[in-house]
């Protein structure tokens, strides 16, 4: 049996989920990840952590093409699912960044923004390393950051 099988749950979120459904469902899947993580996060560690960070967001962008879920179908995944299925949004890319560097011990923080300036409720997630290196595979460049009106970060305990 392979550790990274997945256990094909699907996990949705709330049909009309709050900043903190979305957010206690990226935790809860980061953390069942943490086995999975563990065993492939060596494959990513370099010498320094921009490079490791660097590899995770290439490795995204190659390998799980961002697919954007409908509002009324937003789902949470561990690594072995996000791998299996092969896409992800930017909940998922943000799940695999976090339990990849958390397993590596690598400091960073869950990162929440409203690109609204009338809405300050959070519309996309992504990585922040070390407080400066973001890790954000919807974006085309590495370590670039949207524009963003609110943001709110979330350091895992």
């Amino acid at each position: 049996m392979s550790i990274l099988r997945p256990k094909f749950q699907d996990r949705i979120i709330v049909n009309s989920q709050t900043t903190d459904d979305l957010l206690n469902g990226v935790i809860r899947a980061i953390k069942d990840s943490e086995e999975q993580a563990r065993h492939i996060a060596p494959l990513f560690r370099r010498k320094d952590d921009i490079t490791t960070c660097y590899l995770i967001f290439e490795f995204l962008k190659k390998n799980v093409p961002y697919k954007r879920e409908s509002p009324n179908g937003q789902t949470v995944r561990t690594i072995a699912r996000i791998l299996h299925d092969k896409n992800g949004d930017c909940k998922h890319y943000a799940i695999f960044a976090a339990s990849i560097l958390r397993a590596l011990k690598i400091p960073f923080k869950l990162r929440l923004i409203s690109q609204d300036f009338y809405n300050s409720e959070p519309t996309h997630i992504y990585v922040v390393c070390n407080n400066d290196i973001i890790l954000d595979p919807v974006l085309k460049q590495f370590n670039n950051e949207a524009a963003y009106k609110y943001k709110y970060d979330y350091k895992l305990k």
